[in-house]
């Protein structure tokens, strides 16, 4: 009696002492699935900028969007629209001079287990390499049906970036 209640315990804490482990790597996969996601981003804008070929961008939004900055009030838009005014977005960055961004930072938190907030930097460069400027951007994602995709976003200052 008193082993069968010995391995009962042994059990019960293993399964405890196990619980925060798997926490911890679904935390880590939705996270870097997160990070994938913004490199997908990323690799649609600068295909833009050199080919003038957006691609499949829409997948990585919410079928509506939210957007809002310091000169623009928030508005909800569908994420064809949106697709549509970042075309436009990007060619007045060629026009300037951009030839490539990239991200410099990535924070990602997850604030539920389909919720979740990035506080990134993005950095603009010309044909020869020199900075054109920074940009940060805090994005609110969502995840549904397995699938992590951007629900809104904020274009701000750099200086605007945190660490989450």
């Amino acid at each position: 009696m008193l082993i069968s209640k010995i391995r009962g315990l042994i059990l019960l804490l293993t399964c405890l002492l196990c619980s925060p482990i798997k926490a911890n790597e679904l935390h880590h996969e939705d996270e870097q699935a997160i990070k994938q996601l913004f490199s997908q981003y990323m690799n649609h804008y600068n295909h833009y900028i050199s080919d003038g070929e957006l691609g499949d961008i829409q997948q990585l939004y919410q079928p509506t969007i939210m957007l809002m900055s310091s000169n623009n009030a928030p508005q909800s838009l569908s994420a064809q629209v949106f697709s549509q005014q970042v075309t436009g977005f990007l060619d007045g960055l060629k026009r300037q001079g951009v030839t490539n961004v990239k991200w410099q930072s990535m924070n990602v938190r997850l604030i539920d287990n389909n919720i979740a907030l990035a506080s990134n930097l993005a950095v603009r460069y010309t044909q020869s390499g020199d900075v054109f400027n920074q940009v940060g951007a805090t994005y609110m994602l969502y995840k549904e049906q397995n699938a992590w995709r951007i629900a809104s976003f904020a274009v701000h200052t750099h200086t605007g970036v945190k660490s989450l």
